[in-house]
């Protein structure tokens, strides 16, 4: 995982980052691509107490989320490699609401509705089966929950994933909307990458 680099029909491509290139995910260039503000700000943190941040690889997400989150909420990193778990784990420091755990996949380690939104960023084009990690997104979110989900665009770029794994705007939106998720909203942030938010189904929760 670790918010690197399957494509939208169904069956993952699992393109995982290389942990060997984890000094990229926190780098002025990083900040310049894609910085995680614009992102947090999607997110209506005085209503929300939890928050898992899947693929969240070195923590550029999960850290400043935590510390926004400070003495009213909880961030749970989750991700399957163990080094950037490691490297993550050395950054948190005395931020005591960042809960760092190591997953599988498509299970998530997380109860049935235990969290109010989900940062899936750059992980479409990871995940090895798509429709089910999908699923185990709609199973730990809340009622009325929040998915924010950012991708490299489908277009030339000098870092980022392979073309062919990624996907385009229109597919990320069907894979969402196929998943169950309603109000898939389009926000127009980074040059390089595409940004929805969607909220939960009531009627498809189950599954």
């Amino acid at each position: 995982m670790a918010h690197g680099h399957e494509h939208g029909h169904g069956h993952g491509h699992g393109h995982k980052f290389r942990p060997e290139r984890a000094g990229r995910l926190h780098s002025a260039e990083r900040d310049a691509r894609q910085h995680w503000k614009p992102l947090l700000d999607l997110l209506d943190l005085k209503k929300i107490t939890a928050v898992a941040d899947v693929g969240a690889g070195t923590g550029y997400f999960a850290i400043p989320l935590a510390q926004a989150l400070a003495g009213q909420g909880e961030v749970y990193a989750l991700d399957t490699s163990a080094e950037m778990l490691a490297i993550l784990r050395e950054r948190v420091g005395k931020i005591r609401n960042l809960h760092v755990i190591q997953t599988g996949e498509p299970k998530l380690p997380l109860n049935d509705a235990s969290v109010g939104a989900v940062l899936l960023i750059n992980m479409l084009h990871e995940f090895n089966d798509l429709k089910a990690s999908l699923r185990e997104v709609r199973r730990i979110l809340r009622p009325g929950g929040i998915v924010v989900v950012s991708d490299w665009k489908k277009i030339p770029t000098s870092e980022g994933p392979p073309l062919e794994v990624r996907f385009t705007e229109d597919e990320a939106r069907a894979a969402l909307e196929s998943a169950g998720f309603c109000s898939v909203t389009f926000h127009d942030l980074y040059p390089e990458h595409f940004t929805f938010t969607c909220l939960i189904a009531a009627e498809n929760k189950s599954s």
